[in-house]
């Protein structure tokens, strides 16, 4: 299984992602609105799209882990529907997303999630 990349880095709008580490910066206007390039899932630390963020380009059936926060904030705008799990390694409480939707203050932190095609 592949791991999540990285929610490390830190400046202003983090570029890491809760839950999908993700490894591009989110101006703080684009993040408030939940905002989220084509084709990517985008995930927040915290409620309204605050706190970490970041983007990742999934492939369906693979699991993709939280390396720390789990998501509570997501946008699918990829053409996947996403299986959200509160534990890792795609374990667990789960929730559908369909593509092209967006969910504020998640009921429960995402740790992991998988594309289906």
């Amino acid at each position: 299984m592949r791991s999540i990349q990285h929610i490390a880095r830190s400046t202003g709008v983090l570029a890491a992602a809760g839950c999908l580490g993700l490894a591009v910066m989110t101006s703080p206007a684009h993040a408030a609105s939940g905002g989220c390039a084509r084709n990517y899932a985008c995930v927040w630390s915290k409620p309204h799209y605050q706190g970490k963020s970041g983007k990742l380009h999934v492939k369906p059936g693979t699991c993709y882990n939280s390396r720390s926060e789990p998501a509570r904030s997501i946008n699918n705008n990829t053409p996947y529907l996403l299986t959200l799990y509160a534990k890792p390694n795609c374990k667990g409480k789960s929730f559908a997303l369909s593509w092209g939707k967006k969910w504020d203050a998640f009921p429960f932190g995402v740790m992991s999630f998988k594309a289906i095609g």
